[in-house]
């Protein structure tokens, strides 16, 4: 049996902002024209009541079909984080991943930092305020085998989920949510809360292994650098608490996890609980739990002398935060550098004071103020001084050239490679075509490439000159691959529905055309259209399944007019099955808009989508008319 690969521990972040001028509410569709810089995708249109959040770590079966969403607008950016579309108006920035290696919480400020310096261009001149933030941290699940986080095999029942799993929650999560509020809660409140606060920490179990700690907006980078080293050295060590008591029980281990009250044994082994908690536990419409009142409340008027009931008694914050600054060094050695430590310590003192401050309050946090006391020249000249370094930033190498093909001697199989439009937080998914014409086939190969292994991919595939090679290099990251019946036909939705079209430019007849229809989204570029697929599209685009005399020939010359055999070309030839009108299927070829090309990206920022599917042509000269 094939050894399965360990995952790759990743953290991140993501900011929650509004967006206004004092009249309207900006969504990033109005915000993304401002800019010139090459974002890695231009606008998606993501799907209604499907929603994959962007640091989901879920199973890809997870049924979140009851999650009420809203139409979501989302783009990777050039740096590796996403920009997208939350319910009621906010914008959120999310951090690309950053691995729980030795000092993480220095990079993942840094990543923070580059991701509100992106909407604080994109948004110049209008009035930008920070609601909320969220820490995200993958659990360290595997346990003699096992996946603590299967929410099938250890199931809590009491842990509500509205709709965003299966209808249990990841049980490891759970657990850690209700021991670190009982624990290490108040502290972590003293770290994070600002002056703008209106709610509580919310500490959610979500996903298949991901913890995510819910925070009013931090506007202060040592607050975050601070709270996130004390906060991944809380989670380690508690988790590593947990598997050396589940060693205890050999192989029954599994009965004793899933006892919904397992997780007081855990606290039963902590020097400080905190006492007389209650939780909430149906949280907005999320899972997870949120203090009822009490100490959040004490520590946003009192500080770090705010006073905490536990079974030593009353204890001031500080103290509290003490003890678990002593228990946990061993956690805090690894996450962070010995200065990052004296900061939390310097917290832990008083020698550094969070926003707390109730006596003057405001009601947000403006992301302008911030972006000044950070970045006194401007966050577009930080930005433009940021290496973009293909290993902290992977995706930057794809952007540069999203497609690559390999020919290899007349009569041997032609291979390209594109770039999908679907990224997963650890996963670049990708498409390969191998095609070879003699022998009448088509293979289709859907690769899923582990972030740890990318830059390996990419140096394999630039060393790969011929077909042949591209494709065994592909198999390696395949995960399923297809052989089809190599397509004479093609599916034409734009110039090319133009029969005169087709013989003036690629010297053949059409002998049978016949209407069809794709799925995806049709944007009117004025000279022609571009069909942009996407995996959650509903919408169809119509247009011919067209037929001609000499098939390779209008092959040979149709690339050649769409710019198919070019690293970042307009247009990608695909094979996908179409339907015709009769209900019938037919797999044809298509050329579809290569939505990373910048041209083609800022196109689309102007353009507007054809809800009905159909397009046009203007009358205008030959010369300017694409597919």
């Amino acid at each position: 049996m094939e050894r399965q690969r360990p995952l790759t521990r990743i953290s991140g972040w993501e900011d929650e902002f509004r967006i206004t001028d004092g009249a309207r509410t900006y969504t990033l569709e109005d915000l993304l024209p401002r800019s010139q810089r090459p974002f890695f995708a231009q606008l998606k249109h993501a799907l209604v009541g499907e929603r994959k959040p962007i640091l989901s770590l879920m199973d890809e079966d997870v049924d979140i079909s009851d999650y009420d969403t809203t139409m979501v607008n989302c783009v990777w950016t050039w740096y590796g984080g996403k920009l997208y579309d939350e319910q009621d108006g906010l914008v959120e920035a999310c951090t690309p991943p950053v691995r729980l290696s030795r000092s993480p919480v220095e990079h993942l400020a840094h990543q923070i930092l580059v991701g509100r310096a992106q909407l604080a261009e994109l948004a110049a001149g209008l009035k930008v305020d920070g609601m909320s933030s969220q820490l995200n941290v993958m659990l360290d699940a595997e346990f003699q085998g096992a996946d603590l986080c299967n929410e099938r095999q250890f199931a809590d029942d009491r842990v509500p989920t509205q709709g965003m799993t299966r209808g249990r929650a990841q049980k490891l999560g759970a657990d850690l949510g209700k021991i670190l509020v009982r624990t290490v809660g108040p502290v972590v409140a003293y770290l994070f809360f600002t002056s703008t606060q209106r709610k509580g920490a919310i500490y959610r179990p979500r996903g298949h292994r991901r913890l995510e700690l819910t925070l009013p907006f931090v506007a202060r980078n040592d607050q975050i650098v601070a709270g996130a080293l004390f906060w991944f050295a809380a989670v380690e060590h508690t988790t590593r608490l947990i598997k050396e008591d589940l060693s205890r029980y050999g192989d029954g281990f599994a009965a004793e996890f899933r006892q919904p009250d397992y997780y007081e044994r855990i606290l039963a082994r902590l020097p400080v609980v905190v006492q007389e908690v209650k939780l909430k536990t149906h949280v907005s419409f999320r899972l997870g739990y949120e203090v009822n009142g009490g100490y959040e409340a004490q520590i946003m008027d009192q500080g770090s002398d705010a006073v905490i009931a536990t079974n030593l008694g009353p204890l001031r914050v500080a103290d509290l935060a003490e003890q678990y600054l002593q228990l946990f060094g061993r956690e805090i050695a690894n996450a962070g550098r010995p200065e990052h430590r004296r900061i939390l310590e310097d917290f832990i003192s008083g020698a550094r004071i969070p926003s707390v401050d109730l006596k003057r309050p405001h009601r947000h946090i403006s992301l302008p103020q911030y972006i000044r006391a950070h970045l006194p020249d401007g966050p577009t000249a930080f930005l433009e001084r940021l290496p973009v370094d293909p290993q902290e930033y992977p995706l930057a190498a794809l952007v540069q050239e999203p497609t690559r093909w390999a020919a290899g001697p007349p009569g041997s199989r032609t291979v390209r490679r594109n770039l999908g439009d679907y990224l997963e937080w650890h996963l670049i998914r990708m498409e390969v075509i191998a095609e070879d014409a003699a022998a009448g086939t088509v293979q289709v190969a859907r690769l899923e490439i582990p972030r740890d292994d990318l830059a390996e991919y990419l140096r394999l595939e630039r060393a790969a000159h011929t077909g042949e090679r591209l494709w065994e290099i592909a198999q390696r990251w395949a995960v399923t691959t297809q052989t089809l019946p190599y397509p004479r036909q093609i599916f034409t939705y734009g110039t090319f529905m133009s029969e005169a079209l087709v013989q003036r430019t690629c010297g053949v007849a059409v002998v049978r055309r016949q209407e069809a229809r794709l799925p995806g989204t049709l944007y009117d570029l004025g000279s022609f259209p571009v069909l942009v697929e996407s995996f959650t599209d509903r919408a169809a685009v119509h247009g011919f399944l067209i037929e001609v005399d000499d098939f390779d020939q209008f092959l040979r010359e149709a690339d050649l007019y769409e710019g198919a055999m070019e690293p970042a070309p307009y247009f990608l030839r695909v094979v996908r099955q179409v339907t015709l009108s009769d209900g019938s299927t037919a797999l044809a070829w298509a050329y579809l808009g290569n939505a990373n090309h910048p041209e083609i990206r800022e196109c689309l920022a102007a353009a507007h989508a054809l809800p009905s599917g159909h397009w046009t042509p203007p009358e205008m000269a030959p010369s300017t008319l694409r597919e």
